[in-house]
């Protein structure tokens, strides 16, 4: 367990945690946005998560789910540098989703 801990501290050392949206370092691995962010990402945040099946048709699956306004520039930001030159951003966005969306990283 020790040596878990320690590798993850490495790891932080080396590859620092980052914020989906913006990119800045995060200073501790238990937080998913930095403070900037953390305030205009309530301003995006698409209420309710959940996509009404009446107003989308779905093939092939049961339901779905918009964690964010993707028209808002912070979450724009994000997905553009996530898609085009940074993919690693993705586990910044699955930790987000897992817990905006289910209550658990």
């Amino acid at each position: 367990m020790k040596l878990d801990r320690w590798m993850e501290t490495g790891i932080d050392l080396i590859y620092p945690p980052r914020c989906p949206f913006c990119g800045t370092i995060i200073p501790s691995r238990w937080e998913l946005l930095c403070p900037e962010c953390r305030e205009e990402e309530k301003a995006a945040l698409h209420r309710p998560a959940r996509i009404d099946r009446e107003k989308h048709y779905y093939y092939c699956i049961e339901s779905a789910a918009a964690l964010y306004k993707y028209h808002h520039p912070l979450v724009q930001n994000g997905i553009l540098r996530m898609k085009s030159s940074e993919p690693w951003y993705a586990a910044g966005f699955a930790r987000l989703m897992a817990v905006r969306l289910y209550g658990y990283e």
